[in-house]
């Protein structure tokens, strides 16, 4: 038998298909968010997510954020990844009002969201992937003691 192409070119032919079905895949976008146990698989959007990641956040914060005597409310952005084994982790303190402790700050935040949980990590074309996100995080001053 005999074949039109060579082999190189067949090959060449395969690596340009592939490459060309790479270049239409959308790298910046998951296909499914994060999922936590009590979250809709089939819902497209992150909401669920960011609802029960804050609630989980608040309820790890709940007490200790008052040992900053926040005189107002303020607020934090930390960095949590969700890794493609589904552990949520929090990364880092990525913002903070200019006049508040950052390494005290993120310390506390260390310590009280670790270890958070394992939940559904994202997929990208059908492929469990690391994700990470940006969680604002607002916090109330100490309620006032009489």
């Amino acid at each position: 038998m005999v074949s039109c192409k060579s082999d190189k070119e067949i090959e060449q032919a395969a690596q340009q298909q592939a490459d060309q079905d790479f270049s239409q895949i959308d790298l910046e976008r998951v296909n499914r968010y994060p999922l936590f146990e009590n979250c809709d698989e089939m819902e497209p959007t992150p909401d669920c997510f960011y609802r029960e990641l804050h609630k989980l956040v608040a309820l790890r914060l709940k007490d200790e954020v008052y040992d900053f005597k926040f005189a107002s409310r303020d607020s934090i952005i930390a960095s949590i990844t969700v890794t493609a084994t589904g552990q949520l982790k929090y990364d880092s303190l990525v913002n903070t009002s200019q006049n508040r402790d950052y390494k005290e700050l993120d310390s506390m935040l260390r310590e009280k969201l670790y270890p958070l949980c394992k939940i559904e990590p994202a997929i990208l074309q059908d492929v469990p992937v690391s994700t990470t996100y940006l969680l604002p995080i607002k916090i109330s001053p100490a309620p006032q003691a009489d």
